[in-house]
């Protein structure tokens, strides 16, 4: 799908964050949270890790694991090849 055809589902109460976790081979995972709530994410070595959802921007979270605000990368895609993994805006001619 285009990404130009997507719109940010989020609202005042509720954002979309995603999760890239490049802890094997790289597997994503898409939130629907409110402020203050906390995402739970059960790795593939089976460690459950937590992470706020307060997030201003890519971010970091633990070892191979980065969150996105979904209007970061709407016009976009993540690239996984990429470590970090990195967020690409195609240009438009």
């Amino acid at each position: 799908m285009e990404p130009e055809f997507l719109e940010d589902p989020s609202s005042l109460d509720e954002h979309w964050i995603i999760l890239v976790c490049k802890a094997e081979k790289p597997r994503i995972e898409t939130y629907s949270i409110k402020p203050g709530e906390t995402i739970r994410h059960e790795c593939v070595d089976g460690r459950v890790i937590e992470f706020g959802g307060d997030v201003k921007s890519e971010a970091k979270v633990a070892e191979n694991h980065y969150l996105y605000r979904f209007e970061d990368v709407l016009d976009g895609f993540i690239d996984v090849s990429e470590d970090p993994p990195k967020v690409v805006i195609p240009k438009r001619s």
